[in-house]
C-alpha cells in the first residue's frame, strides 16, 4: 500500500464511509455515492 491507499474492514450493512476529496474516491467493493461537492459516502 503506498501513502494514497487505506484499507478499511467492516461487516456488511454497518453502516458508511464518508470521505473528503475533490476526486471520487476508488473502491473495490461497495459503490461510491456523491453526498455534497467533496463529500463521498463508501
Amino acid at each position: 500500500m503506498d501513502n494514497k491507499t487505506k484499507e478499511v474492514k467492516a461487516t456488511e450493512g454497518k453502516g458508511y464511509l464518508t470521505i473528503k476529496s475533490c476526486r471520487q474516491p476508488k473502491a473495490n467493493i461497495g459503490t461510491v455515492e456523491k453526498v455534497l461537492e467533496g463529500i463521498w459516502r463508501l
